[in-house]
Parts: C-alpha cells; structure tokens; sequence
C-alpha cells in the first residue's frame, strides 16, 4: 500500500515565489500540490474546498497578511498546519507566528532546503495528536 502524499496549499503573492514552491514540491515524493492562491481570500477558499493538510502562507499575503490569515484558517479548519513563509526568521517573527497559530516558519532564503523537512514534521505532529 502506497503511503499517503501530503496535500498541501500554498498561498503566496509572487509569481516568482510560486514557481520556486512548486519547483521545491515537484522535487521532492509525498507531496500532492492541492490548491494555489495570491490572497487571503483565495486562501480561505482554497483551504475549505480542498482541505489541504498544510497551508504554505507567504506572511506578506495581500488582503490580510499571513499571520491575519492563519488565525483565520485555524479557526474554520483547525486540522490544517500552516507553516508561514517570512523574509527573516528572527525570533520576533517565530513568536508572531506561534500566537497566530501556524505550526513554524521558514525563512524565504531557506526554502530549498527547509520547506519540505518542516512540511513533513508538521503534518507528522498532527498525524500523531
């Protein structure tokens, strides 16, 4: 029996970023790609039709930004991880972002070599509460 992908959104504001997540997602096994949004909105859409297992948010996401909207994924989906996309990751950043409710946060420079370790790890801790 084939093991189980890990669905994932992501909502980011640039196309570049976007390429670069799908690049990171593509490369690695495990991973299905459910849903991709450039807002807040989107985002919400996105998370109630799909029900991914994580939720990618870039913390500079339009409408609202990504700690805005983690609060309110969290609230109508509590089972979505999410894990924030940030410029810097100073502890400043990883304290705004566990009071929002997002599971960790990976510094955008980072992202090769991060993003998928901390999607497996955070969609682990929930396969496990």
């Amino acid at each position: 029996m084939a093991a189980r992908s890990t669905r994932v959104l992501v909502a980011v504001r640039s196309p570049a970023l976007l390429n670069a997540l799908r690049w990171v997602l593509q490369a690695e096994r495990g991973f299905e790609l459910v849903a991709e949004a450039t807002d807040c909105g989107a985002a919400v859409t996105a998370l109630l039709r799909d029900a991914p297992d994580v939720a990618v948010l870039d913390l500079r996401l339009p409408q609202h930004n990504g700690l805005l909207t983690t609060k309110l994924m969290k609230s109508l989906r509590p089972s979505t991880q999410v894990v924030i996309l940030s410029d810097d990751d100073h502890e400043e950043y990883q304290r705004a972002v566990r009071e929002a409710g997002a599971s960790a946060c990976v510094a955008k420079a980072s992202l090769s070599d991060s993003l998928a370790p901390t999607i497996r790890l955070v969609d682990a801790q929930e396969r496990t509460t």
